[in-house]
């Protein structure tokens, strides 16, 4: 029997990733027009950005194999997001980074890695997750 990856050891590694990147994250707010920095800590946690990076990652995934890692998202009005990540199926962890990789360099400009890029990404795992914006059921990727 296999065992599912655990969400926080990716967490981990993402947040490791980003600390050897020589760009900074940044999020650029519309209502302000500001852009900031993200800390290097938001990034690997669970009701961070993580769920973020991982549909990003799934979404990559997705295009490669034609069926998601069974990433589970629950909606929690108290995260970054308002999302949490809630469990990852039995995938490997080599598999996910290197999807993650990808999804990131896919949006990585010269001098930043802007996290508003990924809202393509993001929009469309929504879509795909079958999930409005009111509801409050479970995530899931099949």
């Amino acid at each position: 029997m296999t065992e599912e990856l655990n969400p926080a050891l990716v967490g981990r590694g993402v947040a490791a990733l980003f600390a050897l990147t020589p760009r900074p994250l940044r999020l650029h707010d519309p209502v302000y027009g500001t852009v900031k920095d993200i800390p290097i800590e938001a990034v690997g946690e669970v009701d961070g950005l993580l769920p973020l990076f991982l549909a990003a990652a799934e979404a990559i995934w997705f295009e490669a194999f034609g069926h998601g890692f069974a990433l589970k998202l629950c909606i929690d009005p108290q995260s970054l997001l308002g999302y949490r990540v809630v469990s990852l199926g039995c995938v490997g962890f080599v598999g996910v980074m290197l999807h993650l990789m990808e999804a990131i360099f896919q949006i990585a400009r010269t001098d930043m890695i802007l996290l508003n890029d990924f809202s393509v990404v993001w929009e469309s795992a929504k879509i795909r997750l079958g999930v409005a914006s009111d509801t409050d059921a479970p995530l899931s990727i099949a």
